[in-house]
Protein backbone atom coordinates (compact mmCIF):
# COMPACT_ATOMS: atom_id res chain seq x y z
CA UNK A 1 0.00 0.00 0.00
CA UNK A 2 2.76 2.31 0.24
CA UNK A 3 5.52 1.89 -2.31
CA UNK A 4 8.76 4.18 -2.00
CA UNK A 5 8.97 3.67 2.15
CA UNK A 6 11.53 6.61 2.53
CA UNK A 7 9.36 9.14 1.04
CA UNK A 8 6.55 8.58 3.15
CA UNK A 9 7.19 7.78 6.88
CA UNK A 10 8.01 10.88 9.41
CA UNK A 11 8.91 10.62 12.73
CA UNK A 12 9.18 14.14 14.14
CA UNK A 13 10.87 13.64 17.47
CA UNK A 14 8.67 16.68 19.54
CA UNK A 15 5.09 18.20 19.75
CA UNK A 16 5.78 19.64 16.04
CA UNK A 17 4.42 20.54 12.76
CA UNK A 18 4.98 18.42 9.49
CA UNK A 19 4.56 20.67 6.29
CA UNK A 20 3.44 19.84 3.12
CA UNK A 21 4.02 15.71 3.86
CA UNK A 22 4.03 13.60 0.60
CA UNK A 23 0.95 11.04 0.41
CA UNK A 24 0.02 9.07 1.92
CA UNK A 25 1.72 9.77 5.13
CA UNK A 26 2.99 6.87 7.41
CA UNK A 27 3.55 8.95 10.94
CA UNK A 28 4.65 8.15 14.07
CA UNK A 29 3.14 9.33 17.44
CA UNK A 30 5.80 8.44 19.94
CA UNK A 31 9.35 9.39 20.53
CA UNK A 32 11.52 10.61 23.24
CA UNK A 33 9.48 13.18 24.23
CA UNK A 34 5.99 12.33 22.90
CA UNK A 35 3.53 9.78 23.55
CA UNK A 36 0.11 9.14 23.07
CA UNK A 37 -1.65 10.03 26.07
CA UNK A 38 -5.04 12.76 27.52
CA UNK A 39 -4.57 15.78 26.16
CA UNK A 40 -2.74 15.42 22.75
CA UNK A 41 -4.13 17.37 19.86
CA UNK A 42 -3.63 16.24 16.70
CA UNK A 43 -4.80 18.10 13.76
CA UNK A 44 -4.38 18.04 9.80
CA UNK A 45 -4.78 20.95 7.88
CA UNK A 46 -5.57 19.55 4.61
CA UNK A 47 -7.89 19.95 0.97
CA UNK A 48 -10.25 17.63 -0.54
CA UNK A 49 -9.26 16.71 -4.17
CA UNK A 50 -11.80 18.42 -6.76
CA UNK A 51 -14.30 15.70 -8.06
CA UNK A 52 -13.51 13.03 -5.48
CA UNK A 53 -16.81 12.50 -5.66
CA UNK A 54 -15.93 10.90 -8.54
CA UNK A 55 -13.61 7.73 -10.28
CA UNK A 56 -12.69 4.29 -8.02
CA UNK A 57 -11.46 6.25 -4.67
CA UNK A 58 -14.34 8.36 -2.99
CA UNK A 59 -12.86 8.76 0.12
CA UNK A 60 -9.60 9.34 2.13
CA UNK A 61 -8.85 7.68 5.73
CA UNK A 62 -6.71 8.30 8.75
CA UNK A 63 -5.79 5.25 10.93
CA UNK A 64 -4.53 4.92 14.20
CA UNK A 65 -2.77 1.92 14.68
CA UNK A 66 -2.51 -0.48 18.15
CA UNK A 67 1.04 -0.99 18.17
CA UNK A 68 3.33 -0.75 14.92
CA UNK A 69 2.33 -0.46 11.49
CA UNK A 70 3.89 -2.87 8.43
CA UNK A 71 6.57 -0.70 8.15
CA UNK A 72 8.01 -1.21 11.39
CA UNK A 73 7.35 -4.86 11.86
CA UNK A 74 3.40 -4.78 13.34
CA UNK A 75 0.54 -5.67 10.67
CA UNK A 76 -1.71 -3.93 8.41
CA UNK A 77 -4.46 -5.78 10.17
CA UNK A 78 -4.05 -4.32 13.63
CA UNK A 79 -6.16 -0.51 14.01
CA UNK A 80 -7.47 1.15 17.35
CA UNK A 81 -9.72 4.20 15.25
CA UNK A 82 -9.91 4.02 11.55
CA UNK A 83 -11.83 7.49 10.62
CA UNK A 84 -13.30 7.10 7.04
CA UNK A 85 -15.03 10.17 5.25
CA UNK A 86 -16.50 8.98 1.91
CA UNK A 87 -18.11 10.56 -0.48
CA UNK A 88 -19.65 7.80 -1.93
CA UNK A 89 -23.67 9.43 -2.14
CA UNK A 90 -24.91 13.22 -2.48
CA UNK A 91 -25.25 13.25 1.17
CA UNK A 92 -21.63 11.61 1.52
CA UNK A 93 -20.78 9.49 5.55
CA UNK A 94 -18.24 9.27 7.85
CA UNK A 95 -17.43 6.04 8.81
CA UNK A 96 -15.37 4.50 12.06
CA UNK A 97 -14.46 1.39 13.48
CA UNK A 98 -11.50 -0.37 14.66
CA UNK A 99 -9.97 -4.07 13.35
CA UNK A 100 -8.21 -6.58 15.37
CA UNK A 101 -6.05 -9.08 13.69
CA UNK A 102 -7.54 -8.51 10.56
CA UNK A 103 -11.01 -8.81 11.90
CA UNK A 104 -13.21 -5.25 11.65
CA UNK A 105 -15.85 -4.52 14.67
CA UNK A 106 -18.95 -2.63 14.20
CA UNK A 107 -18.69 0.03 12.24
CA UNK A 108 -20.11 3.83 13.88
CA UNK A 109 -21.82 6.36 11.58
CA UNK A 110 -21.93 9.00 14.06
CA UNK A 111 -24.19 11.39 12.69
CA UNK A 112 -26.84 12.54 9.96
CA UNK A 113 -26.45 15.87 9.88
CA UNK A 114 -24.90 17.64 6.60
CA UNK A 115 -21.71 15.84 5.33
CA UNK A 116 -19.11 18.48 6.71
CA UNK A 117 -16.52 17.58 4.00
CA UNK A 118 -17.00 19.30 0.30
CA UNK A 119 -15.34 18.25 -2.77
CA UNK A 120 -12.13 20.65 -3.14
CA UNK A 121 -12.85 22.51 -0.14
CA UNK A 122 -9.96 23.33 2.48
CA UNK A 123 -10.83 21.38 6.38
CA UNK A 124 -8.74 21.78 10.02
CA UNK A 125 -9.53 18.43 11.23
CA UNK A 126 -8.51 17.57 14.79
CA UNK A 127 -8.34 14.19 16.76
CA UNK A 128 -7.92 14.82 20.54
CA UNK A 129 -6.91 12.15 22.69
CA UNK A 130 -9.18 11.71 25.94
CA UNK A 131 -9.36 8.99 28.44
CA UNK A 132 -12.59 7.52 27.36
CA UNK A 133 -12.39 8.41 23.70
CA UNK A 134 -11.24 10.28 20.41
CA UNK A 135 -12.49 13.52 20.32
CA UNK A 136 -12.71 14.87 16.59
CA UNK A 137 -13.06 18.09 15.33
CA UNK A 138 -13.69 19.44 11.61
CA UNK A 139 -13.25 23.26 11.67
CA UNK A 140 -13.20 23.74 15.65
CA UNK A 141 -16.58 22.51 15.39
CA UNK A 142 -17.22 19.20 17.28
CA UNK A 143 -18.02 16.13 14.97
CA UNK A 144 -17.67 13.37 16.82
CA UNK A 145 -16.38 10.20 19.72
CA UNK A 146 -15.17 7.32 18.93
CA UNK A 147 -14.73 5.19 22.11
CA UNK A 148 -11.71 3.65 22.84
CA UNK A 149 -11.77 -0.03 21.98
CA UNK A 150 -8.24 -0.65 22.81
CA UNK A 151 -5.54 0.94 25.71
CA UNK A 152 -4.63 4.06 23.57
CA UNK A 153 -1.42 3.67 24.98
CA UNK A 154 0.02 1.62 22.75
CA UNK A 155 -1.15 3.61 19.65
CA UNK A 156 2.21 4.53 17.80
CA UNK A 157 1.96 5.55 14.35
CA UNK A 158 -0.85 7.54 11.91
CA UNK A 159 -1.36 6.54 8.64
CA UNK A 160 -3.74 9.19 6.31
CA UNK A 161 -4.33 8.50 2.87
CA UNK A 162 -7.12 8.83 0.15
CA UNK A 163 -7.62 11.54 -2.39
CA UNK A 164 -6.78 14.86 -0.15
CA UNK A 165 -3.43 17.09 0.08
CA UNK A 166 -2.26 18.28 3.65
CA UNK A 167 -0.36 21.38 3.98
CA UNK A 168 0.12 20.74 8.09
CA UNK A 169 -0.02 18.36 10.59
CA UNK A 170 0.71 20.01 13.76
CA UNK A 171 0.94 17.91 17.23
CA UNK A 172 0.33 19.84 20.49
CA UNK A 173 -0.40 19.04 24.08
CA UNK A 174 -3.45 21.49 25.50
CA UNK A 175 -5.32 21.56 28.82
CA UNK A 176 -4.52 20.36 32.08
CA UNK A 177 -1.12 20.90 33.81
CA UNK A 178 2.30 18.67 34.19
CA UNK A 179 1.64 15.12 35.35
CA UNK A 180 3.72 13.78 38.55
CA UNK A 181 5.12 10.71 38.88
CA UNK A 182 5.06 8.16 41.49
CA UNK A 183 7.59 5.29 40.53
CA UNK A 184 7.59 1.99 42.65
CA UNK A 185 4.97 3.30 44.98
CA UNK A 186 4.90 0.59 48.58
CA UNK A 187 1.57 -0.39 49.70
CA UNK A 188 -0.38 0.73 51.59
CA UNK A 189 0.02 3.75 50.10
CA UNK A 190 -1.12 7.52 51.43
CA UNK A 191 -1.24 11.15 50.03
CA UNK A 192 -2.92 14.17 50.95
CA UNK A 193 -3.57 15.71 47.64
CA UNK A 194 -5.58 18.65 48.13
CA UNK A 195 -5.51 19.78 44.38
CA UNK A 196 -8.09 16.73 43.50
CA UNK A 197 -10.73 19.35 45.18
CA UNK A 198 -9.61 21.84 43.41
CA UNK A 199 -9.59 20.67 39.71
CA UNK A 200 -10.67 17.39 37.09
CA UNK A 201 -7.67 14.87 37.65
CA UNK A 202 -6.95 11.39 36.09
CA UNK A 203 -4.99 9.08 38.29
CA UNK A 204 -3.20 6.31 36.30
CA UNK A 205 -1.88 3.27 37.85
CA UNK A 206 0.49 0.37 36.67
CA UNK A 207 0.58 -2.79 38.10
CA UNK A 208 0.90 -6.44 38.92
CA UNK A 209 -1.81 -8.62 40.90
CA UNK A 210 0.13 -10.46 43.27
CA UNK A 211 -0.14 -14.50 43.44
CA UNK A 212 -1.90 -15.30 45.77
CA UNK A 213 -4.07 -13.31 46.35
CA UNK A 214 -4.91 -12.56 49.68
CA UNK A 215 -6.28 -9.00 50.39
CA UNK A 216 -8.38 -6.78 47.84
CA UNK A 217 -7.26 -4.59 46.23
CA UNK A 218 -8.98 -1.18 47.13
CA UNK A 219 -8.58 2.40 46.36
CA UNK A 220 -9.75 5.48 48.43
CA UNK A 221 -10.43 8.71 47.31
CA UNK A 222 -11.37 10.34 50.65
CA UNK A 223 -12.02 13.17 52.46
CA UNK A 224 -9.45 13.86 55.02
CA UNK A 225 -10.54 16.93 56.77
CA UNK A 226 -6.77 18.31 55.75
CA UNK A 227 -4.75 15.84 56.18
CA UNK A 228 -6.08 14.44 59.94
CA UNK A 229 -6.88 11.09 59.06
CA UNK A 230 -4.99 8.65 56.72
CA UNK A 231 -6.40 5.15 56.09
CA UNK A 232 -9.86 3.92 55.66
CA UNK A 233 -11.14 2.83 59.10
CA UNK A 234 -10.69 6.39 60.28
CA UNK A 235 -12.08 8.46 57.43
CA UNK A 236 -15.21 9.66 58.06
CA UNK A 237 -16.37 10.75 54.09
CA UNK A 238 -14.81 8.68 51.18
CA UNK A 239 -16.80 9.99 48.16
CA UNK A 240 -15.27 7.12 46.10
CA UNK A 241 -14.06 3.74 47.38
CA UNK A 242 -12.95 1.34 44.70
CA UNK A 243 -12.52 -2.46 45.65
CA UNK A 244 -11.33 -4.88 43.66
CA UNK A 245 -12.20 -8.65 44.39
CA UNK A 246 -10.01 -11.24 42.54
CA UNK A 247 -12.45 -13.97 44.39
CA UNK A 248 -15.47 -12.83 43.16
CA UNK A 249 -14.68 -11.89 40.23
CA UNK A 250 -16.01 -8.29 41.13
CA UNK A 251 -15.31 -4.53 41.65
CA UNK A 252 -16.88 -3.01 43.88
CA UNK A 253 -17.71 0.71 44.52
CA UNK A 254 -19.47 2.42 47.30
CA UNK A 255 -19.46 5.96 49.50
CA UNK A 256 -18.70 6.24 53.01
CA UNK A 257 -20.65 9.18 54.18
CA UNK A 258 -20.34 9.92 57.72
CA UNK A 259 -18.81 6.78 59.00
CA UNK A 260 -21.88 4.87 57.20
CA UNK A 261 -21.42 2.81 53.88
CA UNK A 262 -24.20 3.03 51.23
CA UNK A 263 -25.26 0.74 48.67
CA UNK A 264 -22.24 -0.99 46.87
CA UNK A 265 -22.43 -0.71 42.80
CA UNK A 266 -20.66 -3.86 40.73
CA UNK A 267 -21.91 -3.73 37.25
CA UNK A 268 -19.16 -4.13 35.04
CA UNK A 269 -18.61 -3.10 30.95
CA UNK A 270 -16.41 -6.29 30.05
CA UNK A 271 -14.89 -9.40 31.59
CA UNK A 272 -13.04 -8.95 34.71
CA UNK A 273 -9.53 -8.43 34.00
CA UNK A 274 -7.82 -8.58 37.41
CA UNK A 275 -5.97 -12.48 37.59
CA UNK A 276 -3.36 -13.26 40.27
CA UNK A 277 0.29 -12.82 38.46
CA UNK A 278 -1.41 -10.41 35.47
CA UNK A 279 -0.26 -7.05 34.65
CA UNK A 280 -3.09 -4.37 35.00
CA UNK A 281 -3.42 -0.44 33.68
CA UNK A 282 -5.93 0.87 35.32
CA UNK A 283 -6.91 4.76 34.46
CA UNK A 284 -9.29 6.61 37.34
CA UNK A 285 -11.20 9.81 35.60
CA UNK A 286 -12.74 12.63 38.46
CA UNK A 287 -15.17 14.45 36.38
CA UNK A 288 -17.68 16.91 37.89
CA UNK A 289 -20.65 14.77 36.62
CA UNK A 290 -18.88 10.93 37.87
CA UNK A 291 -16.51 9.09 38.64
CA UNK A 292 -15.02 6.35 35.61
CA UNK A 293 -12.67 3.93 35.31
CA UNK A 294 -10.71 2.18 32.26
CA UNK A 295 -8.95 -1.15 32.99
CA UNK A 296 -6.36 -1.79 30.33
CA UNK A 297 -7.45 0.71 28.04
CA UNK A 298 -11.19 -0.36 27.47
CA UNK A 299 -14.36 1.80 29.60
CA UNK A 300 -14.82 -0.68 32.91
CA UNK A 301 -17.82 1.35 34.85
CA UNK A 302 -18.68 5.12 35.63
CA UNK A 303 -19.58 5.83 39.24
CA UNK A 304 -22.09 8.57 39.73
CA UNK A 305 -21.33 11.34 42.64
CA UNK A 306 -23.21 10.66 46.07
CA UNK A 307 -20.64 13.16 47.65
CA UNK A 308 -19.10 16.04 46.19
CA UNK A 309 -16.02 15.60 44.33
CA UNK A 310 -14.45 18.66 45.46
CA UNK A 311 -14.84 17.11 49.21
CA UNK A 312 -11.52 14.94 47.77
CA UNK A 313 -8.34 15.61 49.03
CA UNK A 314 -6.39 12.54 49.77
CA UNK A 315 -5.96 8.78 47.93
CA UNK A 316 -5.21 5.86 49.63
CA UNK A 317 -4.28 2.36 48.15
CA UNK A 318 -3.74 -1.18 49.92
CA UNK A 319 -4.10 -4.47 49.12
CA UNK A 320 -2.58 -7.52 47.46
CA UNK A 321 -0.94 -5.71 43.77
CA UNK A 322 2.45 -4.32 43.19
CA UNK A 323 2.49 -0.88 41.83
CA UNK A 324 5.22 0.30 39.62
CA UNK A 325 3.95 3.53 38.94
CA UNK A 326 1.42 5.94 39.78
CA UNK A 327 0.38 8.98 37.74
CA UNK A 328 -1.78 12.20 38.59
CA UNK A 329 -2.77 14.22 35.59
CA UNK A 330 -4.95 17.88 36.35
CA UNK A 331 -7.22 17.84 33.45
Amino acid sequence: MYPNLESYVYNPSNFNVIYNPAMPVCCSLVGEKRQLEPGLMITVLGRCHPYIEQGSTQSFRVDFFNGECEHYGGGAENIAFHFNPRFENRSGMIIMNSCEYGQWGQEIRPFERPFPFRSGGNFRLTFKVETEHFEVQIDGQHLCQFRHRYNFYNIRRMHISGRLDIDQIKFEMVGGGLPRYIMGPQLPYYEYLPQLSERPHDIAMVGTVRYPFVEYFAINLASSEQGRFRCESEFNNIPIHVSIRAQQGQIVRNTKNYGNWGQEETDLNGPFEFQPGQRFFLMLSIRPDCFSVQINGRFGFAYRHRLSWQSIDSLQIYGSVDLSEIRIQPV
